[in-house]
């Protein structure tokens, strides 16, 4: 199977599946940057890796309340923050 390089857009542009979005968003961003000490799957000591958004893996994540990823652009210095979590915990 061929697969064409998309062009720029955005998820639903592209005709992303969820697991391909989430993946450029993490472990394809960790890639794009060379990030070598992260990745999918496991780690040497068969932990998850970081970069890996599954059950058990080390997790800072900042999640926006926003309905629409555009108001990033549009909206600066507004916020937009709901969670933030560091190690897996929210603070």
């Amino acid at each position: 199977m061929i697969r064409l390089r998309p062009q720029p857009g955005n998820v639903l542009q592209q005709h992303l599946a969820l697991d391909e979005a989430i993946a450029a968003a993490t472990v394809g961003g960790a890639r794009a940057l060379r990030r070598h000490d992260v990745g999918s799957g496991l780690d040497a000591g068969g932990r998850p890796a970081k970069g890996s958004l599954v059950v058990g893996a080390p997790a800072d994540l900042h999640v926006l309340d926003t309905a629409n990823a555009i108001d990033l652009a549009y909206r600066p210095g507004m916020p937009m923050t709901w969670r933030t979590f560091v190690a897996g915990e929210q603070v």
